[in-house]
């Protein structure tokens, strides 16, 4: 009753800490590929969901439909409600911390031993993105479906446990290797019984096979890579998150040298559901020791029960405040960069459902990954319609904006305490302006060549020769031109000569040999109002870095006035 006693306590605290741990989740908000994610989840019907479940293949693209399942009946549900989620993710993840125990009891540990092993698992911050955002739901189902599936063989349901096997490959392909652990399990603990695992190493070999061979016809982040640099890259890496310091991981290498089956289990199934992990040096993420964690938390569960009382103390005075600790940290910088994402994606959600023939968007710095655009747009309009996201300053952009096409440039400003976000839309019927100023509120699609469209301050620097699209006004009198030449910019070139032209016609010429700030006038012969091309031929460029682009003149506005 003792035992039994302490250890609800221990179970009761540890959920109450966990909870209160993780609060901070849902004042968070969706990461680039969560969006991408939920915006395909969205869009397809179940058939694409269901059909993938039914082929042993290797989909070209990743897909993962176990996971996307879930990912539809959330969106369904909760649609961009970040809190859903959230609880969703820490539900799933407690119901595997139950498994972790159930686990480590059926392998014969003590109740307290396998406690310690589960709360070692569940507070681990190595997994803090799994418990925070919804892209890595994967890991959570491919570790739910991989607890089931070694629970069911340990009772003999060895059919019930390749299916389940089946759904935790279709959450995630790292779980190819589990019939490694199950044959460790089948020759420290069972009955020996092999044959019976012969479904599922040929199943883990025809999708092996066919992962290898998309494997040598792709160059990605996704790609194996073999050479030793690559592996010791992804060893560096995971062994330093096995324990919160770096290397310290390492020690697991100890274990088959405590002669203890457990501890030995624990190992063989840790060392083969990190071997595909190892050969992926372009997708390092702390979140991928989830279903490997599990085999730690049994070699930890072992030591519990040669130690009790040691690894008990351990557990609770040293990792779990340390893993506290390593949770403000990761806090502090998720809940910052949760902001601003939830500002900016807010923004484009605004602009895609009140704008619904904007099909191009493109940005002015972004404090997001610029994927998360079209994931929201698509997710927005359900998956209907093409979305091309661009960053403003790409040449295929100007190509976009001088276009009929309707677009949307989103500006981002990072400096303001909590960040802001200007949205200019342009449509067939939106008129050129007669005045442009160098502002947030440019509008971009207006400066046709020659501008250099990263720089959104007050004034933007020009190359040598740059046109722009003006709408000349009835009663238009002057050309106005501000700019600003400093003596820093005079220093490389001591004399620019500057020419304006409208529809290639000369109307002012004008000299810079030291330093000008402010508006140039010049007079206008009589003209009917309309479109009109503005050039500004600057001679001779200059360069501040000799690798850099040649440049001309620094424009603050320029435009048509009355007088």
């Amino acid at each position: 009753m003792r035992n039994k006693l302490i250890l609800s306590l221990l179970l009761l605290t540890a959920a109450f800490l966990f909870f209160i741990t993780n609060r901070g989740a849902y004042k968070g908000y969706f990461q680039a590929d969560s969006l991408d994610n939920l915006a395909l989840a969205h869009a397809v019907g179940w058939d694409t969901i269901v059909n993938p479940l039914l082929l042993p293949t290797v989909p070209v693209d990743n897909f993962r439909p176990v996971g996307m399942a879930f990912l539809k009946l959330m969106s369904n549900t909760a649609g961009l409600r970040f809190p859903p989620y959230v609880a969703a993710l820490q539900l799933l993840h407690l119901l595997n911390a139950c498994l972790v125990f159930l686990l480590l009891r059926k392998l014969g540990l003590p109740a307290l031993a396998a406690a310690t092993g589960v709360l070692f698992f569940a507070f681990h911050m190595a997994l803090f993105s799994v418990l925070w955002e919804p892209m890595f739901v994967f890991d959570l189902l491919c570790g739910f479906f991989c607890l089931l599936s070694v629970l069911t063989y340990i009772d003999g349901h060895w059919i019930v446990s390749f299916f389940l096997f089946w759904l935790a490959y279709r959450s995630k392909e790292n779980a190819i290797m589990l019939p490694l652990v199950l044959a460790a399990y089948e020759s420290r603990f069972g009955l020996k019984k092999f044959r019976r695992l012969v479904p599922f190493f040929a199943l883990s070999v025809l999708l092996g096979v066919q992962a290898l061979n998309h494997n040598l016809t792709r160059d990605s982040a996704y790609t194996l890579r073999f050479d030793p640099a690559s592996v010791w890259k992804c060893i560096s890496f995971y062994s330093s998150q096995l324990l919160l310091i770096p290397f310290a991981g390492l020690a697991i290498l100890i274990a088959p040298f405590a002669r203890n089956r457990r501890l030995v289990f624990g190992f063989a199934a840790f060392c083969a559901l990190m071997l595909p992990m190892l050969l992926l040096p372009g997708r390092l993420f702390g979140a991928y020791l989830y279903v490997p964690l599990i085999a730690i938390a049994i070699c930890l569960g072992a030591l519990a029960e040669l130690q009790p009382k040691v690894a008990i103390a351990v557990v609770l005075l040293l990792w779990i405040p340390w893993n506290f600790v390593n949770m403000r940290w990761l806090r502090n910088t998720e809940l910052a960069r949760a902001d601003k994402a939830r500002l900016y994606v807010g923004a484009v959600l605004k602009v895609a459902r009140d704008n619904p023939q904007i099909t191009a968007f493109l940005y002015h710095g972004i404090p997001i990954e610029w994927w998360a655009i079209s994931g929201a747009v698509h997710f927005s309009r359900s998956g209907k319609g093409e979305v091309n996201v661009l960053n403003v300053s790409d040449p295929k952009a100007l190509m976009v904006m001088q276009s009929e096409t309707p677009i949307a440039v989103l500006d981002w400003e990072p400096t303001l305490p909590s960040g802001s976000v200007v949205s200019l839309l342009r449509t067939p019927q939106t008129p050129d302006l007669s005045y442009v100023k160098m502002d947030r509120a440019t509008p971009v699609w207006q400066l046709v060549s020659g501008w250099n469209l990263d720089n959104k301050g007050l004034y933007r620097w020009i190359a040598p020769s740059a046109t722009a699209r003006l709408a000349r006004s009835p009663d238009a009198k002057q050309f106005e031109l501000v700019v600003n030449v400093a003596n820093g910019y005079l220093k490389y070139e001591p004399h620019i000569h500057l020419r304006v032209l409208l529809d290639g016609h000369p109307i002012g010429e004008r000299d810079f040999d030291r330093e000008t700030f402010g508006p140039i006038r010049w007079n206008l012969d009589p003209a009917p109002a309309g479109p009109v091309t503005v050039s500004f031929e600057i001679e001779p460029g200059f360069r501040t870095d000799p690798k850099g682009d040649l440049m001309g003149l620094s424009v603050g506005s320029f435009g048509f006035i009355a007088q």
